[in-house]
């Protein structure tokens, strides 16, 4: 499951950028002492992963957040919510109170309240927007093709772009940014919004 993922994004980083990564569960860190100043890709959502959450309570990305209503999880980018066992997301949050330090969240959500070593097709197709396209021609994934963040869809896998279903850039303030964004679905109450 999770290990697997990390393996193998951190194989594309040494592969493609001659990084060195390293891989830790969650459970085995303390975020004060073992990951101070670093940035992080951090694997699952929420109910997965405990860093996760703990990134989206001091959330200061004021248009986006992640809400658990009896283990079914909402996405909400702007103004749109998000839910179903197919939606994935891939993002960059600030971590802790200044600019200094990012997080790259790849999260599928639970709409099942499916068990934590489950990986769903959401969190599936987000760590595939690191994959190359064309193998064995690699780039760096995750760099300069993608924008600040991606919702994506149960047809991401065979539409790629086109299989977007929301992807922008945040403003300087870390807020949607509407000018920025691209929106191919958007409910914008929980009672509009389908189990997609």
């Amino acid at each position: 499951g999770y290990l697997k993922l990390a393996i193998y994004l951190a194989n594309l980083l040494y592969i493609t950028g001659h990084a060195y990564t390293s891989i830790h569960d969650a459970s085995d860190l303390s975020w004060e002492n073992d990951i101070s100043g670093q940035n992080l890709v951090l694997i699952g959502g929420p109910t997965k992963n405990p860093f996760t959450k703990r990134v989206l309570a001091g959330n200061r990305v004021a248009d986006f957040n992640v809400s658990i209503d009896n283990g079914i999880e909402t996405l909400r980018v702007g103004p749109c919510l998000f839910k179903g066992n197919d939606i994935g997301f891939a993002g960059l949050l600030p971590l802790g109170s200044g600019n200094k330090r990012m997080g790259l969240v790849l999260m599928g959500l639970s709409s099942t309240g499916i068990e934590r070593e489950k990986v769903n097709l959401g969190l599936l197709n987000a760590v595939g927007l690191g994959s190359p396209a064309i193998p064995p021609m690699v780039r760096q994934p995750f760099s300069n093709a993608l924008p600040d963040y991606v919702v994506l869809g149960k047809e991401t896998p065979h539409l790629g772009v086109g299989g977007f279903l929301m992807a922008g850039f945040w403003n300087s303030k870390w807020k949607y940014a509407p000018e920025s964004s691209y929106v191919s679905l958007c409910h914008t109450h929980l009672e509009d919004s389908l189990i997609l």
